[in-house]
């Protein structure tokens, strides 16, 4: 569930720095599918996640692949230091929650 969730992290960065941006609210239903599956996990020691939880997930990594296709070296970087520095933060919300979102985007690179 970490290397998904990470995916769906990364995903929305490049996403913000203008490789095929989409709607927050796609990566807030994967996430959500991804914490209901490691609820249930907890609750039921079943990891797994729901038909609707795949089906958004396949669409975030399909984006994610098409973004990898598209972005610069440089711009992956980026990226990975960003989630690197959320991850270090020890934030409880998420990348893409309103509050977290960056003043301005420098470059648009694909839509």
């Amino acid at each position: 569930m970490n290397e998904l969730t990470r995916a769906v992290y990364l995903t929305f960065y490049l996403g913000e720095m203008g490789y095929m941006p989409v709607s927050p609210d796609l990566y807030r239903m994967a996430e959500a599918g991804l914490e209901a599956a490691i609820r249930r996990a907890d609750e039921k020691g079943t990891w797994q996640l729901e038909p609707s939880a795949v089906a958004t997930l396949e669409v975030v990594l399909q984006l994610h692949d098409s973004q990898l296709a598209r972005a610069r070296a440089g711009d992956l970087v980026k990226a990975e230091r960003r989630l690197a520095h959320f991850i270090m933060s020890g934030k409880t919300v998420s990348p893409f929650d309103p509050a977290e979102a960056p003043l301005a985007v420098s470059s648009k690179h694909g839509t």
